[in-house]
Formats: structure tokens, C-alpha cells, sequence
């Protein structure tokens, strides 16, 4: 559970502006982050202390490439167990950085791509029910010439494979907040 106390606090606005996020992947030793990072935390003060909390966060790509980044939540009460609505978005990120970021491999680079992600998702007593609307466009890859196959296919033929002008699709995500299933294998 919740510290009680954090319920108590007095504060009804919480504001962050002109900020930067960055996270570091301890396999890779890269990092990837947002700068001008904007956000709101709000909790109505409503008669008999009812209310929800409201958190906004916007921010850009930290490199110069585009790339905007949003979050909308609304958390129905600060305890346990969880209840929030919303969606964060992705829109226009460019994935040579986000795939450096996540892969420490440096056989398969990511030249160019951009990523649209839309997610919405509830949580009512710890069950989320999530639906991500990907949108994959002008993806291209460079492979080592060291490689002769990736994933049991000649190179060509894989970097024919990753050359995508235009992908769509969506991956479900339910169960416990703790531990949800994520539907991959069905978007697939």
C-alpha cells in the first residue's frame, strides 16, 4: 500500500518545465531521453476530499531528429489497489536511436524509420486492459558484411525483408498490472 501520508499533502499542482529525462541501458551503455519535458500533476480538491489525480507529460526527442512524446493519465485515487485511465503516445520518433538504445548489437544497424505509437489503456483494481497501435514507416536496415545470415536467411534477403515503406498494427496487453500478458504472437 501507499504511505498514507502521501494522500494528506496539501499540494494540488505539481509542475515540471523546460526539463530533460534521460534513461541508460546498463547492457549497452547507451542512452536515450526527452528534452523540454512539460508536465502537470493535478488533483482537484472536491468536496469531501473525492477527486481524481491528473498527470500530462510532454516532451521531444532529446537528439535533433523530431519526435514528440506524450502522456495523459488519470489516476483515480492515490492507493492501492491501482485504478487510472489514458494514453501516452510516440509520434514521428525516429528509431535509429530508440534501436540503439534497446540492442547492443552492432551486426544489424537501424538507418532510418519512424515510429508512431499510440497506446490506450484502463486499470480498474490492478487489471490493466491496454490496446498499442503501432505505425511503422520508411524502415531500412545495414547489416555487417561480416554476416552472412540473420535469422536463418541470407542477408539480402533479410534486408529485403526489413526494407518496409509502411507498417500497421496492433498488440493487445491484459491481466494483472503486476504481471500482464502482452499479445505479440497474435499481432504477428
Amino acid at each position: 500500500k501507499w504511505p498514507t501520508w502521501i494522500s494528506r499533502l496539501p499540494i494540488a499542482e505539481v509542475v515540471v518545465m523546460d526539463g530533460s529525462l534521460r534513461f541508460k541501458n546498463r547492457d549497452s551503455d547507451m542512452a536515450w531521453g526527452l528534452r523540454k519535458v512539460e508536465g502537470h500533476l493535478v488533483h482537484p480538491v472536491l468536496e469531501g476530499g473525492g477527486g481524481n489525480y491528473r498527470f500530462k507529460l510532454e516532451g521531444q526527442n532529446e537528439a535533433d531528429a523530431p519526435g514528440q512524446f506524450s502522456l495523459d493519465l488519470t489516476l483515480d485515487k492515490w492507493d492501492l489497489p491501482l485504478s487510472l485511465n489514458g494514453e501516452w503516445a510516440f509520434r514521428k520518433w525516429p528509431m535509429e536511436g530508440l534501436a540503439r538504445f534497446v540492442s547492443a548489437t552492432t551486426d544489424v544497424q537501424v538507418t532510418s524509420g519512424h515510429l508512431d505509437l499510440k497506446t490506450q489503456l484502463i486499470c480498474k483494481n490492478d487489471w490493466l486492459t491496454a490496446s498499442h497501435l503501432v505505425d511503422i514507416s520508411d524502415f531500412k536496415v545495414e547489416v555487417s558484411p561480416r554476416r552472412k545470415q540473420l535469422l536463418g536467411l541470407p542477408v539480402k534477403q533479410f534486408k529485403d525483408m526489413m526494407d518496409i515503406p509502411s507498417l500497421s498494427f496492433v498488440v493487445p496487453m491484459n491481466g494483472s498490472i503486476h504481471d500482464p500478458h502482452v499479445g505479440i504472437a497474435s499481432s504477428v
